[in-house]
């Protein structure tokens, strides 16, 4: 569940306190815990320097809300794939096992037994040796997709 543009105006102008235009690392932290995240102010200090080009030290309403939409599009990413574990762990054993993925499989229609060993791989390199995966897991690896880079070809 995502954040509407009306919240993030709302929150930047409630917490713009001296009304300068501008929120700094006191003010963003008000705001984020308004709009629902409780961050740590190392945190904050990160997502300001990250979003901050001009260096100031202080966000800018175009600067904040570009971070606030990359933060909620990142919270609606890890709420999807929570969503996707769920289907995935049949047995709602709070784990995704090698037999979970084959049956999932099979309901898609794919041979699942030819592709139990690349299955089996995948979940042992994704859990340290483990035969399933938990949540963790889970969501680093979906994570770490997103942020792969997609290669475009050439025109």
């Amino acid at each position: 569940m995502g954040v509407s543009m009306e919240q993030v105006k709302e929150a930047f102008r409630l917490f713009d306190a001296d009304g300068s235009g501008e929120i700094d690392q006191f003010e963003m932290k008000l705001a984020m815990q308004s709009l629902g995240w409780e961050l740590e102010q190392e945190e904050i200090l990160e997502m300001m320097k990250a979003i901050d080009k001009d260096e100031s030290g202080k966000l800018s309403y175009d600067e904040f809300e570009k971070m606030m939409v990359e933060r909620t599009e990142v919270k609606d990413s890890d709420e999807e794939a929570k969503k996707a574990f769920k289907l995935f762990d049949l047995d709602k054993g709070d784990a995704i096992t090698v037999d979970n993925m084959v049956e999932v499989a099979r309901q898609l229609g794919e041979n699942a037994e030819d592709m139990r060993p690349k299955i089996q791989e995948y979940i042992e390199a994704a859990s340290g040796g483990q035969q399933s995966m938990n949540i963790e897991q889970w969501l680093q690896i979906m994570s770490q997709m997103r942020q792969k880079p997609t290669i475009s070809p050439r025109p």
